[in-house]
Formats: C-alpha cells, sequence, structure tokens
C-alpha cells in the first residue's frame, strides 16, 4: 500500500468539509480504477482474432437473424425515399 501526502490550504478543506474531501477523493480514484481495468481488458481482447472463431460466428447469425427484419424495412424505407426524390 503506498500513502500519499496531499498539502491544502486549510480553508479549502474547511470550505468543503474532510469527510467530504476524503469521500470525493475516494470515488474519483475508484473511477480511476475502474477506467485502467477497462483499458487492460480492451488491451487483452485486442490480440484476439474473433473472425475466425466458430462459436463468435454462431452468435453473429443468431443475432443477424433477430435483427435482420429491422433492417429490410429499413432498407426499403431508403429506397422508396430515394425513388420518390428522383
Amino acid at each position: 500500500m503506498t500513502e500519499i501526502t496531499i498539502e491544502l490550504e486549510e480553508s479549502f478543506v474547511n470550505s468543503i468539509g474532510r469527510q467530504a474531501l476524503e469521500r470525493q477523493i475516494k470515488d474519483y480514484l475508484r473511477q480511476l480504477l475502474v477506467k485502467k481495468a477497462a483499458k487492460d481488458i480492451l488491451a487483452d481482447g485486442s490480440s484476439t482474432d474473433l473472425s475466425n472463431e466458430p462459436a463468435w460466428e454462431k452468435a453473429r447469425e443468431k443475432a443477424w437473424k433477430g435483427e435482420e427484419a429491422k433492417f429490410k424495412v429499413y432498407f426499403k424505407e431508403a429506397q422508396n425515399k430515394a425513388a420518390q426524390q428522383s
């Protein structure tokens, strides 16, 4: 564990309140920890090639089958709109 000492003006600490200031610093440090963890996960995942992964291919196909109708409707609407503008 590392301890960091920060010097602050007493009037500043009094205006915010010591406990509130400590809470805010702890919350900020937790957010930094989450961001670092997310970056680590992204860096680790970037080396994985999912394009040839059979389970990924099945999941993509299943997702497409569930969402395909939405895109077909959108595509038809776009075609109709383009035809009307021509």
